[in-house]
């Protein structure tokens, strides 16, 4: 969850900075894809395929961790979960792949719009102890 926080607030972030008002609805997801083009035009490549189906796979499994509800537990069947097993996912490898999956999401977007906002992120940066400089 904190991931897909994470995501989003940097997103949101991204366009400030940009000094561009997203556009359409969408949520989350949708801002990150329209970003390449919204904040560098229309000339500037899409996200990776993958970035897309790790953005989409990670709001399924927010939405079914905060929510719990009807469409939640649909969108984790149709990615291939039951909703009844989810905990068993729940797993440090799942952790890994959220931390691997996002590293390249970030560096995804980061190479399309880094020159104009935000590099993209990398877990190295997050997961500094206290005492690390």
């Amino acid at each position: 969850m904190l991931a897909q926080a994470g995501a989003e607030g940097w997103i949101h972030r991204a366009y400030h900075l940009a000094d561009v008002e997203p556009q359409g609805a969408g949520g989350w997801v949708a801002r990150w894809q329209a970003a390449p083009q919204a904040i560098c035009g229309p000339g500037t490549r899409d996200l990776d395929a993958e970035t897309g189906e790790t953005l989409r796979w990670l709001s399924t499994w927010r939405n079914f961790l905060v929510h719990d509800d009807a469409r939640a537990r649909e969108r984790l069947r149709a990615n291939g979960f039951d909703a009844g097993s989810a905990a068993a996912h729940l797993t440090a490898d799942m952790a890994e792949a959220v931390i691997a999956r996002m590293d390249d999401a970030f560096t995804d977007i980061g190479a399309c719009i880094g020159w104009r906002t935000l590099a993209g992120l990398n877990s190295a940066y997050l997961w500094r102890a206290h005492d690390e400089g």
